[in-house]
Formats: structure tokens, sequence, C-alpha cells
């Protein structure tokens, strides 16, 4: 007779080809610009652009907010959110990071 605990209902497996979710962000400059962009790691792509590394916005310290960050959905992906808010408050006040 084979005895065996059951320690829990749950596997986890850590697959070397999962992926993390993606984000989509939407952050706003002092300039009252909009700069949108999708990554895996929101926080870091937006310290990025702060640090004044980011070839989409030039100089440092020009995050004025954090308007969202928003795990990507079908009904929430880059595509959609850049055409509203382009549609909201104009094509020339949107930058796609």
């Amino acid at each position: 007779m084979h005895n065996s605990v059951l320690e829990s209902q749950t596997t986890y497996t850590q697959d070397s080809t999962s992926t993390k979710p993606l984000f989509v962000y939407v952050i706003q400059l002092h300039s009252g610009q909009y700069v949108i962009g999708q990554a895996s790691n929101a926080a870091r792509k937006i310290a990025l652009i702060n640090s004044g590394l980011s070839t989409h916005v030039q100089g440092s310290l020009q995050v004025n907010r954090i308007i969202a960050v928003k795990e990507v959905t079908p009904d929430r992906t880059l595509p959609i959110v850049v055409a509203n808010f382009c549609k909201r408050f104009g094509n020339d006040r949107v930058t796609v990071a």
C-alpha cells in the first residue's frame, strides 16, 4: 500500500516560457503632453522616462503625474487607449513611448 500526503490542491510550476502580464500606462508631463506606453514593468518604464534617458521625452523630471497603470485586457490595449486619448485630447498632445 502506498501512502501519500496531499499538501496542496494547487501545483505551482515555473515555466521558462511564461510571460509577465503587460500593463498600459498613461502619464502626463509638465507640458500637458500625455505619454502612453505598454510594458511588463510599468514602474521601471516610467522611471526611465522621468530620468531623461528615454528617447521619447527630452529632459529629466518631466513627469507631472501618473494618470493610470492598468493590466492589458481585450478591451484595454495600447492602440485602444491611444485612440481614446487622441480623440479626447488631440493627436498633438499624445506621444506613444
